[in-house]
């Protein structure tokens, strides 16, 4: 068997650098990005909080951002 430095665990890619956890996001090959389209029926606040919800995201997910 191959042991490899790297692994997808849900949302986040774990790696193991000279010893220290990295993490990062994970998207699936066969994921397409989707995002809310502006004319959808939902309350504005949605709509602005999509890019702060994708910026906090990335900052929780990954160790070096």
């Amino acid at each position: 068997y191959e042991i490899n430095t790297s692994v997808n665990f849900l949302d986040i890619t774990i790696t193991n650098e000279n010893g220290q956890l990295k993490t990062s996001i994970y998207h699936k090959p066969t994921t397409e990005p989707y995002i809310l389209p502006f004319t959808s029926d939902h309350p504005r606040h949605i709509h602005r909080n999509i890019p702060y919800a994708a910026l906090m995201r990335a900052a929780r997910l990954c160790s070096n951002v």
